[in-house]
Parts: C-alpha cells; sequence; structure tokens
C-alpha cells in the first residue's frame, strides 16, 4: 500500500511512500530498534505486534554494521511524538499533564517517522483518556511553553460514526501534512508548533496548535487546509474552532 507525503510546494503528492518499505527491510527494522531504545516506561503506547528484533540491523559478510544502506531523507523539521496516559493508580488522583506525559521518540528523516508511526498504536485502539502530541522538536505540548503561550489552536471533535471509523487515516494524513510542511502556509512556514489527537469515550478530539492567534485571516486559511486534509465535510455537522491558549472557556475566534 502507498500513501502520499505533503511538501510546501502547491502540489499535494511529492513523494510516494510505501508501507512495504521502500528501503531495506533490515533498516526498516534497525530505525525501530533505535526508536524503541529511545522509549521511556511503560510503553504503553506500543503496539502489540510492533516489538523489533536487535538483530535486524542491517549488516556486511564479516557481521559489522553495514555502511551500505541508502541515504536517508531528511525533514525540514525535527518532529517529537509524546504520549500521555494518566496512569491511574488506586488511592491516587490521576497524573497531571505534566506528569503523564511520556517523550516517545524524535523523527529527523521520512525512514524514523514512518518507523515510529508504523511502531506505536493506532489510535483507534488507544486507551480512554490517552493522548498524542506531536511536535516540533524544543516545543513540549504544553501552552506554558514560550513557542505556544501567545497562540491558539483549532480543535475540532471527531464524533461522527464515519468519521470515527477511518480515525487511524485522518490522524496519519494529519501527521504527514505537518513533516511534509503542507498544513502551514504562512510567508515563513513556522507558525504551526504541533498537532494534538485525544481518545475520549466516543470521539476523539484533534487540535492544530499556532504559535500566533492575533491574524484571523491566516488562522481562517490554516482551519480550511485543516479541513481539506483531514477530509471532513462541513455538510456533516462537525465544527472546527479556533480558541486562544490559557483562555479557553472564552467564546472561539472563529468557527468553520
Amino acid at each position: 500500500m502507498c500513501t502520499q507525503i505533503y511538501c510546501r510546494s502547491r502540489a499535494p503528492l511529492v513523494a510516494v511512500i510505501s508501507h512495504a518499505s521502500p528501503f531495506p527491510l533490515g533498516l526498516l527494522f534497525y530505525l525501530i530498534a533505535l526508536s524503541t531504545n529511545s522509549f521511556n516506561s511503560p510503553p504503553s503506547f506500543m503496539a502489540a505486534a510492533a516489538a523489533p528484533s536487535a538483530a535486524a540491523a542491517p549488516t556486511d559478510e564479516a557481521g559489522a554494521a553495514s555502511s551500505s544502506a541508502p541515504p536517508l531523507h531528511n525533514l525540514q523539521n525535527h518532529w517529537t511524538m509524546w504520549y500521555y496516559t494518566p496512569r491511574r493508580q488506586p488511592g491516587r488522583a490521576d497524573a497531571t499533564w505534566e506528569e503523564g506525559l511520556v517523550q516517545v521518540h524524535t523523527s529527523k528523516s521520512v525512514e524514523e517517522f514512518w518507523a515510529v508511526l508504523n511502531t506505536i498504536k493506532k489510535p483507534s485502539t488507544m486507551e480512554q483518556g490517552a493522548v498524542y502530541s506531536f511536535f516540533k522538536a524544543g516545543i513540549k505540548p504544553m501552552w506554558e511553553d514560550p513557542a505556544n503561550k501567545g497562540g491558539g489552536k483549532w480543535t475540532v471533535s471527531i464524533t461522527q460514526p464515519a468519521d470515527l471509523y477511518r480515525l487511524d487515516t485522518i490522524w496519519e494524513e494529519l501527521l504527514m501534512s505537518c513533516v511534509g510542511e503542507y498544513l502551514d502556509e504562512t510567508p515563513t512556514g513556522n507558525d504551526v508548533t504541533g498537532v494534538m489527537l485525544a481518545k475520549k469515550r466516543n470521539l476523539a478530539k484533534i487540535s492544530v496548535w499556532t504559535k500566533g492567534r492575533d491574524d484571523l485571516a491566516v488562522a481562517r486559511r490554516l482551519g480550511d487546509r485543516l479541513r481539506d486534509v483531514m477530509a471532513i465535510a462541513a455538510e456533516g455537522g462537525t465544527v472546527l474552532e479556533f480558541l486562544a491558549h490559557g483562555v479557553e472557556a472564552h467564546d472561539p475566534l472563529l468557527k468553520l
């Protein structure tokens, strides 16, 4: 199966990446092994069938690590995947947001990105209350982070059965639009700081975080592109709202 990956050019399809591995299978397993070595415990975000083998690293005839592996395709920005779980314990309140955050891995190349995505759980299998955050490296998925503090976020609740059925695809397309620098069309291409998916009962909440919130024309274009990337029709009753960080209780700045 093949899927598209976006970039900052106007054409959405710029490369075809095969899930069947566009590069040697051993390298795929090696990248997965690298990423799992950096996972913090407990790895509740790991897919049950994704445990890699340490012997999968590519080697030459002498058994040494091979240097003939094809070059990796570097990303314009490095992106870090985070996972949050409440970690409920008897007699103890749920963990705070920061206490429950686990840094999964920072992807610097297309190959690393796919290795991580193919290793962790799909959104459809996440536990209730769990959250995936995918942010540019160096930015924490917290509105208090300096890169987020003066910004806002587009939020959308996925509640329609047809959209929930394709939740994994919606999330994957959104992540590809981030690493391919397609989602952010601002002049600097540096307004989007990250995206988030929260699994709740009978719904999933997706948000796109931005550095700025004052230019509503720019924010509206991002909202339109977000709806296009997720392929969620306005006729279905799904509403996108743009909120300012730290004042979410106030009326949204924009609605689509």
